[in-house]
């Protein structure tokens, strides 16, 4: 959650997180519950969730194509949501709308 966090106080707040942190647990590990209650809210908010759980098989699997496949995914939830306009698309994710674009032409083959 810490990497995935925006830091928008950027190095200064991570570093009195982490103090803050480190100060304030008993074991060798940061539990969720030690978090300032606007990092917790952030995830809340913004529909970041937890790392993921993953199960890798066995026989392994391509991580580059997993990880195209789950972007473009959020990439057409996010038109889906937005009933197909591109700049509130991207706004949703976070980018700016000429990327956003720009990936949906090259990436995604979605059509303009």
């Amino acid at each position: 959650m810490l990497s995935d966090y925006t830091w928008p106080g950027n190095i200064r707040q991570l570093k009195n997180t982490v103090s803050a942190l480190c100060c304030t647990s008993i074991s060798d590990q940061i539990m969720t519950e030690l978090l300032p209650q606007e990092i917790l809210s952030w995830f809340k908010i913004s529909g970041v969730s937890s790392p993921l759980e993953i199960d890798i098989p066995d026989e392994g699997f391509n991580i580059k194509t997993v990880i195209y496949n789950y972007e473009k995914e959020i990439y057409r939830k996010a038109l889906e949501k937005t009933d197909g306009n591109r700049e509130n698309a991207a706004k949703l994710l976070g980018i700016n709308p000429p990327a956003f674009r720009k990936a949906l032409r090259e990436r995604f083959s979605f059509t303009e």
